[in-house]
């Protein structure tokens, strides 16, 4: 068994799934977990989370079938903000890093889709240090 995206030993771009040879094709293991578990093959649109973050846990109590991708990256964002602040709801603002209420926050959506979150002071800062620097004002 040989993890997915390895082609030695401790190469680098190692994405940490396990995959493995079914009729002569290389598939992961944690997708063959998930569809025996649903009893089916999953859809082009399904993800699979690890719940656990730890990709080489391939329990089926550990894995999520999510419906998209979106989903999936949703899962991840409640998760980091629950362990940073103990609220799934709360977001990360983009310069202070601190999580807070999204309602006490801007939001906007920036051209890649992503979801951006910040405090008004935090963004008023940055963007009086910004033209700050922009004048040489500081180094």
């Amino acid at each position: 068994m040989r993890k997915y995206g390895q082609r030695g030993q401790g190469s680098p771009g190692n994405s940490g799934y396990w995959r493995i040879g079914i009729n002569g094709k290389r598939v992961l293991r944690h997708i063959l977990i998930a569809e025996k578990a649903l009893g089916r093959k999953l859809d082009d649109r399904n993800d699979v989370h690890h719940a656990d973050f730890n990709r080489r846990n391939d329990a089926n109590s550990n894995l999520v079938i999510c419906e998209d991708r979106t989903y999936h990256h949703l899962l991840h964002i409640r998760t980091r903000a629950f362990r940073a602040c103990g609220n799934v709801n709360w977001r990360k603002c983009d310069y202070c890093k601190n999580h807070d209420d999204p309602s006490i926050m801007m939001f906007r959506t920036l051209k890649n889709g992503a979801d951006s979150y910040t405090h008004r002071a935090c963004r008023n800062e940055y963007e009086r240090m910004r033209v700050q620097r922009k004048k040489g004002l500081q180094p």
